[in-house]
């Protein structure tokens, strides 16, 4: 093992799946995660995402698509990072073989086998959670409602286990200064 230096940057590497919080929001490229003054093209459907140029927009189109139509159905109100990134680390699955909740169950197969620290957290976490894992299926369940082809939201409390698992096992995306500006996984 070696020591790091207070300040030192212990791990750097892309993550698999990511999602701006703070100031990062409006202040960086969704995809990319780069900063800058310049104007940043929106999304078109809300503005919500932001991009650094529109060949970004286009190359980030089909993980924006299916989380733009969830979003639009609860605005203004946007699901917390942690939420956001559930949904972005399972591509909001699309709709397929009819069976509930089961395009979730596969395409989260890999958030299923970090270890759950869920039962760790103080119960006021726990309740937190579990309204979040609530939101987010309500909002995937309303924009199926209105079109989108996303598959039905996680059955039972399957929703909640991914999102405490996520919580407990993303980690924080910092720019060159060690400023957080958003998580990841």
């Amino acid at each position: 093992r070696r020591a790091v230096a207070g300040g030192g940057v212990r791990r750097r590497t892309r993550p698999v799946a990511a999602v701006l919080a703070g100031g990062g929001v409006r202040a960086r490229c969704h995809p990319c995660l780069a900063a800058g003054e310049a104007k940043r093209v929106r999304c078109s459907a809300w503005a919500h995402a932001r991009y650094c140029s529109a060949a970004w927009q286009r190359r980030a189109w089909g993980t924006h698509k299916p989380e733009c139509a969830m979003l639009r159905v609860g605005r203004p109100r946007v699901p917390g990072a942690t939420a956001l990134l559930l949904a972005r680390g399972l591509q909001l699955p699309p709709a397929g073989d009819g069976r509930d909740g089961a395009p979730w169950e596969r395409s989260s197969a890999g958030l299923l086998s970090l270890r759950s620290q869920l039962a760790h957290q103080p119960e006021a976490r726990r309740r937190e959670l579990g309204e979040h894992a609530a939101r987010l299926c309500s909002l995937v369940g309303a924009a199926r409602d209105g079109g989108a082809a996303l598959a039905p939201p996680p059955a039972g409390s399957l929703g909640a286990e991914l999102l405490g698992r996520v919580a407990v096992n993303g980690h924080t995306i910092c720019d060159e200064g060690l400023a957080e500006v958003g998580t990841g996984r």
